[in-house]
């Protein structure tokens, strides 16, 4: 739709990306700022299943949830 096409264009995503980019980066955030859990992180921020989250995660940032939590403290 016209919508996406603008959308991709000025942020480079398509919508249901861009959503997803400001959820892993919030679980990030999270991730470096607080003790909660990765399972708690990844309900907090959307996900229903620790190991999509995690998947997720690991194909926007790089590495697993733990590893990013343990190379950031």
């Amino acid at each position: 739709s016209l919508f996406k096409e603008r959308f991709r264009a000025a942020y480079g995503l398509s919508p249901m990306a861009y959503r997803r980019q400001c959820r892993i980066e919030e679980a990030a955030r999270r991730l470096e700022r607080t003790d909660d859990s990765v399972a708690h992180i990844a309900a907090q921020v959307g996900y229903r299943n620790p190991s999509k989250f995690a998947a997720a995660f690991a194909e926007v940032i790089g590495q697993a949830p733990s590893a990013y939590r343990t190379a950031r403290r």
